[in-house]
């Protein structure tokens, strides 16, 4: 017979599995990161920044360029941090070209690629200095 103690062990490991088997598929909420409109500066600067990074380390001949904005959300450390999830593509421009606003997203069915990435940016406005701290792209 098994001792008393074990039972409600093997209980606690069971809904901890459960628990950690779910949070596999579900986006928890980043506590002190409220989501944050698009159209605020610091996004936009912070997001632009994580752009011309992803151009930069990619070796794709074309740059890619936002062609939809899925989350955003700001959390406020020493500095603040920008939690950014995009829908990116193609554009006809390549890959040195900087200013990938102006440029078209493909539309020959060949050269139209799209990936989802997730940025994590941490800038320190009163010191002019950013970083991207996390890039995880997938097609």
């Amino acid at each position: 017979m098994a001792a008393s103690w074990q039972i409600p062990v093997l209980v606690f490991a069971a809904v901890f599995a459960a628990v950690m088997a779910d949070s596999e598929r579900k986006s928890w909420p980043l506590v002190g990161a409220p989501e944050v409109a698009t159209v605020d500066r610091g996004v936009q600067k912070a997001l632009n920044f994580a752009i011309k990074e992803y151009n930069k380390a990619s070796n794709d001949k074309f740059a890619f360029k936002v062609s939809k904005v899925l989350d955003v959300k700001k959390q406020v450390v020493n500095g603040l941090k920008y939690f950014i999830t995009v829908n990116m593509a193609r554009t006809t421009c390549t890959n040195s070209y900087v200013v990938v606003e102006n440029c078209e997203l493909h539309k020959e069915p060949e050269l139209l690629k799209t990936v989802k990435c997730n940025f994590e940016i941490y800038t320190i406005p009163w010191k002019s200095t950013t970083t991207l701290l996390k890039r995880q792209c997938e097609e």
